[in-house]
């Protein structure tokens, strides 16, 4: 099972409903929606992708097939910024 971690250089804080994102070493910063914060959350909590797919159906009616597709895109897109990576503990302010 392939495990996610909050890189080591990015700080997490929540505002509100969303969350920001900071990449110390690029000094750029990303902003999730109030569902991407809830997926990072959770993600956070467990590390495991298909524990925050499941959390995400028992609390929320959304079809699964587009959340298994939305939650796999922004996965994708926080890899590739470098905002999580996988393995490990998570670190970053909550």
């Amino acid at each position: 099972m392939v495990r996610y971690r909050v890189s080591p250089t990015v700080l997490v804080q929540k505002v509100l409903t969303e969350t920001v994102l900071l990449h110390t070493r690029r000094g750029e910063y990303f902003e999730l929606n109030e569902m991407g914060s809830e997926m990072l959350r959770l993600l956070r909590d467990s590390g495991d992708p298909e524990s925050v797919v499941s959390a995400i159906l028992a609390d929320y009616d959304v079809d699964e097939g587009e959340l298994r597709r939305d939650f796999a895109s922004l996965l994708a897109e926080l890899e590739r910024e470098g905002l999580v990576v996988r393995g490990g503990e998570s670190h970053g302010a909550a």
